[in-house]
């Protein structure tokens, strides 16, 4: 229940609306636009495929472009570019890297609408000829789009790097003019000339097969490797025909191969590369054979319009078959011209271009976000542990600590079982076909802690994208708190490679790091959650819950790795394997081969990789002061993860509910007033019966009244954790000043009659949910707390027991409604079913005026309705439950 003791809060503060800024020649959307095209020096391809070719189209679409060369010595020309981005409704950046901090500062300032294009990988430059990467280029490429509105990249490669600077970013790959590229007449017979097209510093992949080139001519005698460049290529042992590349004889030239070819070496310079080539090819109805090396898989469905080739025999067999049919050549060569007509045509991209740069004018300097408000992330990992990070069938991801090891042993001890292997932590090494691949990784959480510069480029600790969208994702979250505790545990006690610095650190140091500390944990869990949340594949998974109910949650996750029925004695072995209080004799005796599962000191129980625990267990570490900063901090957690509270929305929407809340947004020293007052008349918070017998007597009303008011009159900043900082003594000006104030403490509910008496104008809010699922709640939390090693609160295992306790308290909210007829009831599954609305309308109850962005940040914070637990009870517990509880049917409820 939430209640908000302030009267007249409408009207008092500004209605904030978003305003649509106009360009400087006015608003209207057809207008002709402006746009300074700002090109390196010289004639580069990519400048003329991407921007010259391209500007009648723009002019007919109502572009007007102005194209100046820079250089990166001359200050002069860089000013002139600053100058004229002043007459400009926008600038394009064609991969110009060449300004400086200050130069690019002072674009921005002309001209905040900058977009930077780019088809190469720019950043990786020294990698075109192999070259160690230096990082200057990097930061070069970093420094310039951290000051753009938006990025055009040419492929998803490229790409990546452009989001993870939370740019909006669109992918528009380099096409062709279809209307200076006519289908050839295909030959009969054997197709003899191999044709390659490209400026001389792309040679060396043709070096790069020399051997495979060698190997055809042996086998076909005439066979000759036409090469158009600006330079000639000689290769021992094959024939080459040399001839130099003129724009007007290009569409000849390629008309002339019977097979085009574009060989690459897999690098970070390659993977960037669009694949132009290819397009050339296919233009014209050439049959391609390319490197399976970045975009070239995307354009390319091997066997179907080209061959993709990874070895020496790869390249021989592609081209020998398409040497001998011709029938497949010129199949391949009409299949890849379709394609071309239908996704790399100049027409769709300068009409895509066209349109995002009307949408950066009309919204200047914005980022992309998504729905829920967060930015867009891309993820890539062009490391060699992606190799180990795919292929599997199912994917467990988790922040460091929270039950990996617990689940993992459990999985892998009942799939050896069942199998009839001996138990090992990787059991698809056996290769079994009833044992499923399952890929352990911390992803995010790994790379913000323990990346290092060439590691973050990489993404080298990142799940690929194209594996979380093929297999199932199984997030394991455990609460916060906890999971930074044991992860202290870890660094300080376990891992050899933790910094010095670090194992010096207090465990309230370590919680505010940016890098290991709290923030960084939750901020993690948000990024999956916004990920994974809208996909199909997706099961979030709680170790609370599993500490809890272990046999019912490990069936439903075998269920979800297609173990609908698994096998009894193999799911009775791994329960007991994976017990805890076994797996840490069996760590202590250093019975697993593992060193995942070994432990550093068995003389050290915080030095063991399963240590305790405990749901809970935080609050043995951490200080009161640190507590109430983790509480500060989960208040940014999802609401959806469920350890939060759904108060959050109100409190998102502008309702002041206190500092130094707990973790559901609660007061504790409120919580402690309430219970203290119940436990005085011989009551509790789970067994409020003498309490509502004690008030129902005029003396005992009178009583709670006068001691909450003395309470309240001397004691409203410790209540509600205002501290003498200027945040808290904002937040009690503001209070004074007629901003809407309360809280949220299911106690209020039994208070709430007295309380009116001291602020009878209060608003009144009562959430109800199912009084079952109510009752199974309650009735896990006691036992997570039994399983953490608190004390047993009676009854309250009993669900019989946990429904009636509920249904008190509904009655006693039921009362509230003839007591003040400022009460508004509503059902936590009608706010699920359309959070917008049904906030707004709270919100207007309330008193507050949210904006429309912040009613759509709240809607974000509820959790999607999702299958009621107590559904899962047997039909006939549930039939005895709800007879013997008729008021459940009365609120609706079935």
């Amino acid at each position: 229940m939430a209640l908000v003791p302030t009267e007249a809060v409408a009207g008092k503060g500004p209605l904030v609306t978003n305003r649509l800024l106009p360009t400087r020649t006015g608003g209207d959307i057809a207008r002709t636009m402006r746009a300074l095209c700002v090109v390196e020096h010289g004639d580069a391809p990519s400048t003329r495929l991407r921007l010259r070719e391209c500007l009648d189209h723009y002019a007919r679409l109502g572009v007007e472009t102005t194209v100046l060369t820079t250089r990166r010595s001359s200050m002069a020309g860089q000013l002139k570019i600053i100058k004229q981005a002043r007459l400009h409704d926008v600038v394009l950046l064609f991969k110009t890297l060449g300004f400086s901090p200050l130069e690019l500062a002072l674009l921005q300032r002309a001209n905040p609408r900058i977009i930077f294009d780019f088809d190469d990988a720019v950043m990786f430059r020294e990698q075109k000829h192999r070259k160690p990467l230096s990082g200057k280029n990097f930061r070069k490429f970093l420094r310039t789009v951290r000051h753009c509105s938006a990025v055009v990249a040419g492929n998803d490669f490229l790409a990546c790097f452009a989001q993870a600077c939370r740019k909006r970013t669109v992918v528009l790959p380099t096409s062709i003019d279809l209307a200076k590229y006519h289908l050839k007449q295909h030959r009969e017979g054997l197709g003899l000339t191999i044709g390659w097209l490209g400026l001389s510093d792309g040679l060396p992949y043709l070096r790069h097969i020399q051997t495979a080139l060698q190997r055809l001519t042996k086998r076909f005698p005439g066979l000759r490797l036409k090469v158009i460049s600006d330079k000639p290529l000689h290769l021992d042992g094959v024939t080459v025909e040399n001839e130099p590349w003129r724009l007007e004889t290009e569409q000849a030239n390629l008309s002339s191969f019977d097979i085009g070819i574009m060989p690459l070496w897999d690098s970070v310079w390659t993977r960037g590369k669009c694949g132009y080539k290819i397009l050339q090819y296919m233009g014209v109805g050439t049959a391609v054979v390319a490197s399976d090396v970045g975009v070239n898989s995307e354009i390319i469905t091997s066997g179907e319009n080209g061959f993709l080739a990874r070895t020496e025999d790869d390249w021989v067999n592609a081209i020998a078959s398409l040497i001998e049919n011709a029938a497949q050549r010129k199949s391949f060569g009409l299949r890849g011209r379709e394609l071309v007509e239908a996704r790399y045509s100049l027409d769709a991209f300068t009409r895509g271009y066209v349109k995002l740069l009307r949408e950066v004018t009309h919204s200047p300097g914005e980022q992309v976000r998504t729905a829920s408000g967060n930015h867009t992330l891309r993820r890539w990992n062009i490391s060699s542990r992606a190799r180990e990070l795919s292929g599997g069938d199912a994917i467990v991801i988790s922040v460091p600590k929270s039950g990996r090891t617990w689940v993992r042993t459990f999985l892998c001890a009942y799939f050896c079982k069942r199998t009839g292997q001996p138990f090992t932590l990787r059991p698809d090494r056996y290769h079994e076909p009833g044992i499923p691949k399952l890929i352990y990784s911390h992803d995010f959480a790994e790379q913000r802690m323990k990346a290092r510069l060439w590691d973050r480029i990489r993404g080298k600790y990142l799940v690929p994208a194209r594996e979380l969208a093929r297999a199932r994702v199984i997030l394991l979250v455990r609460d916060p708190r906890d999971a930074f505790v044991s992860l202290y545990m870890q660094l300080v006690h376990r891992t050899e490679e933790t910094p010095q610095r670090l194992k010096e650190k207090s465990a309230g140091d370590l919680l505010r790091d940016r890098r290991y500390g709290i923030t960084s944990i939750i901020k993690t869990m948000n990024q999956w959650f916004a990920e994974f949340a809208p996909r199909q594949n997706f099961t979030l998974l709680h170790y609370e819950s599993l500490r809890v109910a272990p046999e019912r949650n490990f069936r439903a996750l075998l269920a979800t790795l297609g173990e609908v029925s698994p096998d009894p004695e193999a799911f009775k072995h791994a329960l007991e394997f994976s017990d805890f209080g076994n797996m840490q004799r069996l760590e202590a005796a250093g019975v697993f081969d593992s060193k995942i599962l070994r432990s550093r000191d068995v003389a050290n129980p915080e030095a063991f990789k399963v240590r305790r625990g405990k749901v809970g267990g935080f609050r043995d570490y951490l200080s009161p002061d640190d507590q109430a900063f983790a509480a500060e901090a989960l208040k940014e957690l999802d609401a959806r993860f469920g350890y939060t509270a759904s108060a959050r929305a109100l409190e998102i929407l502008g309702l002041q509910t206190g500092q130094r809340l707990d973790s559901h947004h609660e007061s504790k020293v409120l919580q402690r007033l309430h219970e203290t007052y119940l436990q005085g008349v011989g009551a509790a918070w789970h067994r409020p019966g003498p309490f509502l017998e004690w008030v129902n007597t005029p003396e005992g009303g009178a009583d709670c009244v006068e001691y909450l008011r003395q309470h309240m009159r001397h004691e409203f900043r410790r209540v509600f954790g205002y501290r003498n900082t200027p945040r808290g003594l904002g937040s009690q000006a503001r209070i004074k000043l007629g901003a809407a104030w309360g809280w949220k403490e299911p106690r209020t509910t039994l208070f709430a009659p007295f309380w009116l008496q001291i602020f009878p104008d209060a608003h009144v809010v009562e959430v109800i949910r199912h009084p079952l699922a109510v009752a199974m709640s309650i009735r896990q939390r006691e036992l997570e707390f039994r399983a953490g090693g608190d004390p047993a609160t009676p009854q309250l295992e009993q669900l019989d027991y946990c429904l009636r306790l509920a249904l008190t308290y509904v009655e006693a909210g039921e009362r509230l409604a003839r007591l003040t007829p400022n009460y508004r009831r509503i059902r936590f599954e009608e706010i699920q079913a359309n959070p917008p609305r049904t906030l707004a309308d709270l919100a207007g109850f309330c008193g507050l005026r949210p904006t429309g962005a912040r009613i759509a940040k709240s809607a974000a914070s509820i959790r999607p309705e999702r299958a009621p637990e107590w559904q899962s009870l047997p039909g006939e517990t549930v039939r005895e439950l709800l007879n013997n509880h008729p008021m459940v049917g009365k609120l609706g409820y079935r």
